[in-house]
């Protein structure tokens, strides 16, 4: 049995697709002879924000029970800043401000990328989650390509499938109309939301309600101006767990006009639900999304409004979104990508016996 310690902080602080990452991994890697669990910080400081506290545990692998475990997993893009006795893999997931401006100040970027990059330099092994990432990986912090081993993350099919019968009626239960597009994530500028709006307000879609669910995230706030100022948009706000793949399955499409995405599980939620999806290429969502989806360009409201009206329109393409993205969704899940986790996992361990 494998020993496979993370940095507790994903696990005690939503962080999103990262924690979802690290407890999926948790729950699945004991099926592949590895065990994955939190390790916590020695170092607790007396201030109301975390992050310090982690950042110097991390940097240094300070974690409590650190000397029973056979590899130290960094899953969330930064962490380590010196070597390790024990081997070290860390998953990088992306880097959006290649992308998409303003994704942190100018220092907060500077500074992410100088501990991402050391962190590359001290791991054994560097994890990412798309081909898009891999390649951003490497051109930007010119590592070979040979050092990112590429393992896609997975869905819960157990809650993202097709099978409608007995979910409660979201459209009662939150107040919708019967018929509605959908957009469910984080509101923050990368996700377009803006445009999207946008879209709904031309001509083509003025007939059409847009339903938006998802948290607040960094510079909201012009977003949910422009969401107020939109007579055709409902703002939902976070979605309970429980209704999140019924009011997937009730949608009559799935919009997603990102303009970068590390992995994209949204996506690929909506797809395993029924739902035909509109989405861009930008970043990981070109592997992603494959054919399976309408694509729009996220530049253009015009063009992102022509895609759902084309969709909303056309029942043909609509079913035929809908076959596709299910087969496409069934290509992820979390069984094989923790598979893959434990080869690389036993593959790490086992080198760092053979060198000792």
């Amino acid at each position: 049995m494998i020993r496979v310690g993370a940095s507790d902080r994903v696990f005690t602080h939503n962080v999103g697709g990262n924690s979802r990452y690290a407890r999926e991994l948790q729950a699945n890697l004991s099926d592949y002879d590895c065990h994955y669990g939190p390790l916590e910080p020695k170092l607790r400081l007396p201030i109301a924000r975390p992050g310090p506290s982690y950042a110097i545990a991390e940097g240094v692998g300070a974690f409590r029970g650190r000397s029973n475990v056979d590899v130290l997993h960094y899953p969330a893009d930064t962490g380590p800043l010196r070597a390790s006795k024990l081997p070290i893999v860390t998953t990088v997931h992306g880097i959006a401000s290649r992308h998409v401006a303003n994704v942190r100040s100018p220092a907060s970027e500077k500074l992410w990328r100088a501990r991402v990059r050391r962190a590359m330099m001290v791991s054994n092994k560097i994890i990412t989650v798309s081909e898009s990432s891999a390649r951003d990986l490497s051109e930007v912090f010119e590592v070979p390509s040979e050092n990112i081993t590429t393992i896609p993350h997975g869905i819960d099919h157990g809650r993202f499938h097709p099978i409608s019968e007995g979910d409660p009626d979201v459209t009662l239960e939150l107040q919708l109309p019967a018929e509605f597009a959908l957009y469910v994530g984080n509101l923050d500028p990368r996700k377009n939301l803006v445009r999207l709006c946008d879209a709904f307000s031309r001509p083509s879609l003025q007939e059409s309600r847009l339903v938006i669910a998802g948290r607040p995230a960094w510079d909201a706030q012009p977003i949910l101006d422009k969401i107020h100022d939109s007579p055709n948009v409902t703002y939902l706000g976070p979605v309970p767990e429980e209704l999140l793949s019924p009011l997937l399955r009730a949608a009559q499409c799935f919009v997603f006009p990102s303009l970068y995405e590390g992995f994209g599980f949204p996506v690929l939620e909506a797809m395993a639900c029924a739902a035909p999806v509109i989405t861009t290429h930008r970043g990981s969502l070109k592997d992603v999304a494959a054919d399976a989806a309408m694509i729009v360009d996220p530049d253009d409201p015009d063009s992102i409004a022509d895609g759902v009206a084309a969709v909303l329109s056309s029942s043909e393409l609509k079913y035929d979104l809908i076959a596709k993205g299910i087969q496409n969704a069934n290509r992820f899940d979390w069984q094989t990508s923790a598979r893959h986790h434990a080869q690389l996992f036993k593959e790490v361990v086992n080198g760092a016996h053979t060198h000792r």
